[in-house]
């Protein structure tokens, strides 16, 4: 029953990482378009779409590596 668990909450980050990695993409490509989830000016709204790239790409690369086994550092 804990590795059904284990796989449930690593599927909800996975999806969770997704989601970050796709309002940091959008956010770099069209600062000013939709969806709007920040306002701001251009520079301010890029960082931030970075930032929510990176954050995506960092959930996803670690629970990845959770679910084939790999021990947490």
């Amino acid at each position: 029953m804990a590795e059904l668990a284990d796989m449930a909450v690593g599927v909800l980050m996975l999806v969770m990482a997704a989601g970050c990695t796709w309002l940091g993409w959008t956010s770099l490509r069209r600062p000013l378009g939709s969806p709007v989830i920040m306002r701001g000016p251009g520079w301010l709204v890029r960082t931030w779409g970075l930032g929510y790239l990176l954050l995506g790409v960092g959930l996803a690369a670690e629970e990845m590596g959770r679910i084939a086994g790999e021990e947490p550092v």
